[in-house]
């Protein structure tokens, strides 16, 4: 605002007190575009109580008091008068002014709901806004807004649900008009009415299954995707949806085959699990599609042995290797498949060859004879197995203690990964012995960060030496690498008593920029005792 506006603002704020209407309203129409905190709220009022005044100058006089929110607490008389104006306009102004003067109340939030349906779209906006600013207390209102869905106004209904999503509420029973809306032809419209299907309480979804499993042949990728992931909510209970699930892991659209192999898992194993169909997805070029029906297939447990079995001698390797980890996951059960699972051992392929072995750990009771090509498998020249051996051998756990020699040298494998999934290794093994105790507090003081923390996170786990870990783990609470900060705070806490020397620097680390530190150490410190 230059020198001469400036000027000018005394004569103007003298014309808003005017007792001509005209000359009052030019004033406040330019004091407010000049400088809108600078508006006297007298004259506004006036305006308000004008009984000559006409909808536009009383809209105009409560938008200006709206953008003067708790400073024009005198004009609430005006402005609860306003409310009950012959106008719609004017009314629906006076709740979204009462909504900035004073927030508190809840007595215009009626009049802002029944505003989101106004087809001006100046109203319909500030109502809108107005009402999500309230969060829950917008709740008094909620039956209104659930009948909104019945509006065939696509905004309207839409702003009710946007309304109801911020406040977090989930819809207990299934709104009126909404189902007539899921298969209407305009596609925005569906789409909108999906994504508020969605949200609906799963004991509602779960009467309309037939719907749910129609869309999943919907033209619009997304309709399908959100009709599995309510599908994946309703969870076993939809168990009738597995064949169509099933026949979508095919899907032309990556989100959509994603979407139905989570509602496959969180429905779980049932009659209707088609295995030899999961097996032909073990083949997807898209990995991680394969990686979730290999759980799947595993979940489903002796029923899946068979066709997992047969798939070992797949042609396709992948396959091969995500059959053989699925017999692996099942354990025990799966020991119908320990000849083959032994004939894949000297497949071609090393990676097959690992997961075999693997497998063969898991299902069979005598186990340890196969630690040997995990051992050998972390000298291998491809970084790909040496990182699957050592993840392997952290997965056998205790078991694997005869490796522990071996995880030490792979602690300074040339891959970072192999170093860290080593180290975490030896912590699951948790051997307790000098050499990985001192391998571990070595890695520690590693320049590769991912290598300190998971040797941290392994002291942690293995518990034992307190005297000489403990004051390692407390140096590391300084460490320029948060998560290092982070899992030695964790292991820390696992010494427990043991580690009541770290009370100082656990104190220190409450006050860690980072909330996860500051967390852990917290934790830390009630398992220490104070």
């Amino acid at each position: 605002m230059g020198p001469q506006a400036r000027s000018v603002i005394p004569l103007l704020l003298e014309c808003a007190r005017s007792e001509d209407r005209e000359v009052r309203s030019s004033a406040l129409r330019v004091l407010f575009f000049i400088n809108p905190d600078i508006l006297p709220v007298g004259p506004l009022i006036k305006a308000l109580e004008d009984k000559d005044a006409n909808a536009a100058d009383k809209r105009s006089a409560l938008l200006r008091l709206s953008r003067a929110g708790r400073k024009a607490k005198d004009s609430l008389p005006a402005v609860l008068q306003a409310l009950k104006d012959k106008s719609e306009g004017v009314r629906e102004y006076a709740a979204y002014a009462l909504s900035q003067i004073d927030p508190e109340s809840n007595e215009y939030i009626p009049i802002l709901v029944e505003a989101i349906k106004n087809p001006d779209s100046s109203i319909w906006h500030l109502a809108l806004g107005a009402l999500i600013k309230l969060g829950p207390r917008v709740r008094i209102a909620e039956s209104a807004l659930i009948e909104a869905f019945d509006n065939d106004d696509e905004r309207v209904w839409s702003a009710a649900q946007s309304i109801l999503l911020e406040i977090g509420v989930v819809l207990k029973k299934s709104p009126p008009g909404l189902f007539k809306k899921l298969g209407d032809k305009n596609i925005k419209v569906r789409k909108q009415t999906w994504s508020i299907f969605q949200d609906l309480d799963p004991e509602i979804s779960k009467s309309h299954l037939p719907l749910l499993i129609q869309a999943l042949k919907d033209e619009s990728p997304y309709i399908r995707a959100t009709a599995a992931n309510i599908l994946a909510k309703i969870g076993a209970e939809a168990h009738s949806a597995v064949p169509a699930l099933t026949v979508a892991l095919k899907d032309n659209d990556e989100r959509m085959r994603r979407s139905a192999a989570w509602a496959l898992k969180k429905i779980g194993p049932c009659p209707e699990t088609n295995v030899e169909g999961l097996i032909a997805i073990l083949r997807s070029q898209d990995k991680y599609l394969a990686r979730q029906v290999r759980d799947i297939l595993a979940a489903n447990g002796i029923k899946a042995v068979p066709a997992l079995t047969t798939a070992l001698r797949d042609n396709n390797e992948q396959v091969q290797k995500f059959a053989a980890e699925a017999l692996g996951r099942i354990g025990p059960e799966a020991k119908a498949a320990i000849p083959e699972l032994t004939e894949a051992c000297d497949d071609p392929d090393k990676s097959v060859v690992l997961a075999a072995r693997y497998a063969l750990v898991m299902v069979t009771e005598d186990y340890k004879k196969y630690i040997p090509y995990f051992i050998a498998a972390l000298q291998s020249t491809d970084v790909k197995l040496r990182r699957e051996a050592a993840l392997d051998l952290g997965k056998i756990g205790p078991g694997a203690e005869s490796a522990a020699p071996d995880l030490i040298k792979a602690l300074k494998d040339s891959d970072s990964e192999v170093r860290s999934y080593a180290a975490g290794a030896l912590g699951l093994i948790r051997l307790g012995d000098s050499a990985v105790i001192n391998a571990l507090l070595q890695a520690l003081k590693s320049e590769d960060s991912s290598l300190r923390d998971s040797a941290a996170l392994s002291l942690g786990e293995i518990g034992k030496k307190p005297k000489v870990v403990v004051p390692a783990l407390i140096a590391a609470l300084n460490d320029d690498n948060f998560l290092v900060r982070y899992y030695s705070a964790m292991a820390l806490g696992k010494y427990g008593p043991a580690a009541k020397t770290a009370r100082l620097a656990l104190n220190e680390a409450l006050k860690d920029k980072k909330d996860l530190v500051s967390n852990a150490a917290k934790e830390a410190l009630e398992k220490i005792g104070r």
